[in-house]
This record gives structure tokens, C-alpha cells and sequence, in this order.
């Protein structure tokens, strides 16, 4: 069954800890809150986004990552509000695959502090929105065999392994996702 989604963004969530998160689409702004997201990773983190070690963010990855949306590339975050200035909480994003232009792939990405609250399910339903508006039927996702929480969340969306090898699980989505997009990641 899909999953509406109540809101387009910008708008405003709470977490079940009780902390609130502006989710918004990613602009060219936001390099610096992307580098601050990305140094907050833990090691593991970021291996389990790059599938390697990934020591730093290139200029190259970080004009990608910050650059505007359009039909095929759709990058949205997460930033805790409150006193003082926005702390980057998540980042979302998907490229349409231009061998197969009904697809696209996706990647999740949630600083440690913030995983397990909710903000994986709630970025994942954004991006299917926005993917289904955009022509866009299946999501496509790479992801470490040792990355339980994110394969967990792809699976209870509907996710089917299509190939599996030591370092990577290939992972096929169907866009809309199916529900239960409220369990935390």
C-alpha cells in the first residue's frame, strides 16, 4: 500500500525524543552543513555510505551533494532546530540511473546521534513522493551486508534483494514505497 505523505517540504517534525528537525530540500547553501553532517559520522557511518574509507568529503562529491534539485536528482535533509544554529541531522538523496530512466539510485545518510529515531523512514517517504511526481517506479540502493538498520529499512518498504555479494547488497524498492515508512532507521 503507498504511503502518503501528509506535507511537501519545508516543514517541521518532532522525534520521538522530542527533538525538532526542519526537513527541506537541499540547496547550494548548505556545503557547510554538509561538511559539519559529514564529520560528525562515525568511522563505521561512513563506511557503511561509501563503502569504503572515506576519510573526506572532495570538492568534487561536496558541489554534487549540494547541488539544486531537478527531475533527476532530488537531495533533501534534516536539521535539529532550537537554540542556536541548525545541526544537520540527515541527507537524502536520489539520481535517476540514465540506462534505465524509470529508476533511480538512492542513499541515506543519518549522523549517528540522530539514527534510530525515525528520520531514515521519514527521508526514504520524501524522496518516494518526489521520485513518483518525477516518473520514477523503483529505487535501487547499494548497501553493506553489515548495515542491519538500513537493510531493515529498505526490506519493511518493500525492498527485495536482487544481488548479494561479500561487501554489497543490490536492493530493488518499488516507488511509491509500501507502508510503515514511521519506523526508525
Amino acid at each position: 500500500m503507498p504511503v502518503p505523505t501528509s506535507q511537501e517540504p519545508p516543514f517541521t517534525r518532532s522525534l520521538a525524543d522530542g527533538r525538532c528537525m526542519l526537513v527541506r530540500e537541499v540547496e547550494p547553501e548548505d556545503r557547510f552543513l554538509i561538511e559539519t553532517g559529514f564529520r560528525e559520522l562515525s568511522v563505521q557511518s561512513r563506511f557503511f555510505r561509501f563503502m569504503n574509507a572515506h576519510p573526506n568529503l572532495s570538492e568534487a562529491e561536496l558541489n554534487r551533494f549540494a547541488a539544486s534539485s531537478d527531475a533527476d536528482h532530488f537531495a533533501i535533509g534534516a536539521v535539529e532546530t532550537g537554540e542556536g544554529p541548525p545541526l544537520p541531522a540527515a541527507i537524502a538523496r536520489y539520481i535517476r540511473l540514465p540506462q534505465a530512466p524509470g529508476s533511480a539510485e538512492i542513499a541515506i545518510t543519518v549522523v549517528d546521534r540522530y539514527q534510530g529515531l525515525g528520520i531514515g523512514g521519514l527521508l526514504l517517504a520524501q524522496l518516494s513522493d518526489r521520485a513518483a511526481r518525477d516518473g520514477i517506479d523503483t529505487f535501487v540502493a547499494h548497501v553493506s551486508p553489515m548495515n542491519r538498520a538500513m537493510l531493515g529499512l529498505l526490506r519493511r518498504h518493500g525492498a527485495q534483494d536482487v544481488q548479494s555479494a561479500r561487501d554489497e547488497v543490490e536492493l530493488r524498492l518499488p516507488v511509491p514505497i509500501a507502508s510503515g515508512v514511521q519506523s526508525a532507521a
